[in-house]
């Protein structure tokens, strides 16, 4: 994928994007502070224009804390611990209902049923901010959440058709929040084709940004900062036009993999306009009261399976749950919780179809608000 001109790494000289690392706050304030339970010696090194001489101990720091938890199955939320059992057991039952697992018979139903779940909307919109700056007027960005590459081959074909429409129109910047694989065994590198595919389709001026879900390892970091992707693991960035500034804000995983240090990236984020990017909505209070205007997000599938009403059948929320899919609003904040464009444990959709979603940015003059422009691109 070629990179266009003021496309660069986070930290290069003369890039665009300059990047903003939290203070977690000093040792026992947080649950795992920079360093903690660590012997950190990091060899000293050439800064970078704009590079945090404190970035390296802090990711050190989280890689040994996300590892811990996954390893040892101690998942947690802002409400408390969570059952890694009661979850795999979950799994399991649903897994016993995939149609080509049964009896000769189901297969035909299995491949329809597939077929109508990689059948995704592309919902384009104009978000109306009081606090956009003007040189962001018409920002544009592709919101991906839940893609879930091993439970439905084929989806990466699918965006890059959607994405291939978009020739026309500019794309600043493309986000993803989350859930990249469905199981956290899944090796990295079995990401490599399905994000090299979906990569392939469109070229952001601004960059692709990128957090983690609850499905998925710490280890996928690297893979995907290898494709040029820039990982916002409890940190910021911000991007400039002439002397205007904007940051996105991304955070870990809040549902299963809940620290501090995800509530110190909100709060300690840049004094800008900024967006959040979040797997789940269940931080949006934090970051409306830290002064975001825009939360985006995933984790729901918006259900997933649904009534024929589009109530969803059961929401992996503890908080928000009312926020589990379309637009909202906490505060004078807005967010978006996109239904994702994968589908977890079962390759099935039912009542909620998968979804691309492409968003504007537009200057607004009162309240924020919403206007959809329904079509495909």
């Amino acid at each position: 994928m070629a990179r266009p001109a003021g496309y660069g790494r986070i930290g290069e000289p003369g890039d665009a994007l300059t990047p903003w690392f939290p203070l977690a706050g000093p040792a026992g304030e947080r649950d795992h502070a920079p360093g903690a339970d660590m012997n950190l010696d990091p060899q000293p090194e050439p800064l970078l224009e704009g590079r945090d001489p404190g970035r390296e101990s802090r990711r050190a720091s989280w890689k040994a804390v996300r590892a811990r938890m996954e390893e040892e199955g101690s998942l947690r939320s802002q409400q408390g611990i969570r059952s890694r059992l009661t979850m795999t057991v979950k799994k399991k039952i649903l897994r016993m209902f995939r149609l080509d697992s049964l009896a000769v018979g189901w297969t035909g139903l299995h491949e329809r049923l597939v077929s109508r779940t990689l059948n995704i909307d592309f919902v384009p919109c104009e978000v109306f901010l009081p606090r956009l700056p003007s040189a962001f007027e018409g920002y544009r960005i592709i919101h991906l959440s839940d893609l879930h590459f091993d439970v439905l081959p084929g989806v990466e074909d699918v965006i890059c058709e959607i994405c291939e429409r978009l020739e026309s129109r500019s794309v600043d910047a493309l986000v993803m929040t989350g859930d990249f694989a469905d199981r956290q065994g899944t090796a990295p590198e079995g990401l490599l084709r399905p994000l090299r595919r979906v990569l392939s389709s469109t070229v952001p001026e601004d960059g692709v940004f990128a957090v983690l879900g609850n499905h998925d390892s710490w280890r996928y970091v690297e893979v995907l900062e290898s494709l040029g992707i820039h990982v916002l693991v409890n940190e910021s960035v911000r991007i400039r036009r002439g002397d205007q500034v904007m940051a996105f804000t991304g955070t870990d995983d809040p549902t299963y993999f809940f620290t501090e240090t995800a509530v110190a990236a909100l709060e300690n984020s840049p004094d800008c306009f900024k967006i959040a990017l979040v797997h789940s909505p269940e931080l949006a209070d934090i970051a409306a009261r830290s002064g975001f205007s825009l939360y985006l997000t995933g984790h729901t599938h918006g259900g997933q399976m649904c009534l024929p009403n589009g109530k969803p059948v059961y929401i992996d929320l503890q908080r928000f749950k009312n926020f589990h899919h379309g637009h909202w609003s906490h505060g004078a904040m807005v967010g978006y919780t996109s239904a994702g464009a994968g589908a977890s444990v079962l390759p099935y959709r039912l009542f909620r179809k998968g979804e691309i979603t492409y968003l504007t940015l537009r200057r607004a003059t009162g309240d924020p608000g919403w206007r959809y422009a329904r079509g495909s691109g």
